[in-house]
């Protein structure tokens, strides 16, 4: 090969290799959040049924708590279009939620609020005002509380949903549409492979879907079966707390 030949050559390299690149930085699409798309295993019923239950009472606050990647923010979204309120993260109590009573509002990511006298203060100002607030987090509530009692007592008298990791049949059903937000075809030979073997939480099931996405871009091949025994592989062998 001349010399100009392999100079192309190496261009064309780079040039695969940056758009590989680009494509594995890329965020995948947002996850489709609507109450149609809210999954319905059996403890996902029941959350949705407690609710739908509590939006229809004068109850004031709500706290949705489970594992990661359980559903909690979907659970959150449905609540907001429920009771018509604003939806917000925790890391910005006190900047955005200065100034209550409030109307009603829906604070996700609970597990990091660094704030929580701003929490209490807002409890009691949505409270006073009339408004409602769903709480939202990872994690017991009383955890949000950081060691403040008053608040404690005020996150303990709260409704509670808490969501639970899933079952074999939801595991399945949440890769199927993980992948569907991704855009991705996945056959149900791989759902299957992957979920007799991902231990059973929503957060092996997204890991591995986004295993999948990445590799396939990284290879150059479809979403097959020896993909996933190679992501699965890799996943096995990951430290406990990636």
């Amino acid at each position: 090969m001349s010399a100009h030949g392999r100079s192309k050559a190496k261009d064309e390299t780079k040039a695969v290799a940056a758009v590989r690149q680009m494509a594995l930085d890329w965020p995948p699409p947002a996850p489709r959040l609507s109450r149609e798309q809210f999954l319905l295993g059996v403890s996902n019923v029941a959350a949705l049924r407690m609710l739908d239950d509590w939006a229809r009472t004068g109850d004031q606050l709500l706290a949705v708590c489970g594992p990661a990647s359980a559903g909690k923010t979907h659970l959150a979204r449905i609540a907001a279009e429920q009771i018509g309120a604003q939806m917000i993260s925790a890391n910005t109590l006190g900047s955005q939620t200065a100034g209550a009573p409030k109307s009603s509002l829906v604070i996700d990511d609970l597990e990091h609020c660094g704030a929580p006298l701003d929490l209490l203060a807002l409890i009691e100002g949505v409270s006073l005002g009339g408004g409602r607030l769903v709480l939202v987090g990872r994690g017991a509530p009383i955890e949000w509380a950081r060691g403040f009692k008053d608040l404690e007592t005020r996150l303990n008298a709260a409704t509670r949903i808490a969501l639970v990791e899933p079952d074999e049949a939801l595991l399945k059903a949440v890769m199927a549409k993980l992948f569907s937000d991704r855009q991705l075809r996945a056959a149900d030979d791989v759902i299957e492979y992957a979920a007799a073997r991902l231990p059973k939480t929503f957060a092996a099931a997204e890991a591995f879907v986004a295993g999948m996405d990445a590799a396939s871009l990284e290879a150059g091949t479809g979403i097959g079966r020896a993909l996933a025994r190679e992501v699965v592989a890799n996943l096995s062998e990951a430290p406990a707390d990636a």
